[in-house]
């Protein structure tokens, strides 16, 4: 998988014309896109996406417990789209697991960790304010 480079930042995403993105770091860069577009808003991909963002604008995010429980839901949802959209190629390393779990929620901002385990039995991970 290849890609225009993304740069996350705390004014959100902003797409590097001129850099590119391989392997890996196009895999981790497609999850971290997935969780944060909503389900259906891809007219090429319609399955891309997550409901994770409008259950926390419904205010269905009610708790740590529901955020966790939505976190999975939404890690499933990524996992799929990833694995059904990534050519085939066993020689290289490819992600296995999400795990998308809440650190912090305090009503009004959640905090979750977000993992990703790779077919190698690697570990990439970081932290984000939803």
């Amino acid at each position: 998988m290849e890609g225009l480079k993304l740069e996350f930042g705390s004014e959100g995403v902003r797409i590097l014309p001129q850099e590119a993105v391989a392997d890996m770091d196009a895999d981790v860069q497609n999850v971290l896109m997935n969780f944060g577009i909503s389900k259906g808003s891809d007219q090429v991909f319609p399955d891309r996406g997550t409901d994770l963002f409008l259950k926390g604008l419904q205010g269905r995010l009610v708790d740590d417990i529901t955020a966790g429980h939505e976190g999975n839901f939404a890690a499933s949802d990524v996992l799929f789209f990833v694995t059904e959209n990534d050519p085939f190629d066993s020689t290289r390393e490819r992600i296995r697991r999400i795990y998308l779990f809440p650190v912090t929620f305090d009503g009004q901002s959640l905090v979750m960790s977000l993992e990703l385990e790779l077919t190698t039995g690697r570990k990439i991970g970081t932290t984000e304010t939803l």
